[in-house]
């Protein structure tokens, strides 16, 4: 998460159109990293009869994010302008970072 604040800070500072594919591969590198992760947590907190489930609701609302986002955040940087949408956006995810960090707890392991 702390990755993609630095992204969003660097969409809002990109001038050019050359600096853009630096930060869209770094991004790139991130989500690359994030869904396995996410996964992994998952399985780990999750009963295994219910991993299917979980699994598909982490999908469903991952995929409703890449829909509505986009729409939303085109909306909103037509009303604002994209670099303080793009500002806008890496609040929000330093407030989730936040919110993980406080909720997020690493799960215990099984003695033996």
């Amino acid at each position: 998460m702390i990755g993609f604040t630095v992204i969003f800070a660097l969409y809002a500072l990109i001038t050019k159109v050359i600096h853009v594919f630096p930060v869209q591969a770094l991004e790139g590198a991130i989500w690359a990293a994030l869904g396995p992760v996410a996964m992994a947590y998952i399985a780990e907190i999750v009963p295994p009869e219910e991993h299917g489930w979980a699994m598909g609701i982490y999908a469903r609302t991952s995929y409703m994010g890449w829909v509505i986002g986009p729409v939303l955040g085109g909306l909103l940087a037509d009303a604002i302008g994209f670099r303080i949408t793009f500002v806008i956006g890496a609040i929000l995810v330093v407030f989730g970072l936040a919110t993980t960090w406080r909720y997020v707890k690493e799960p215990q392991k099984a003695k033996g």
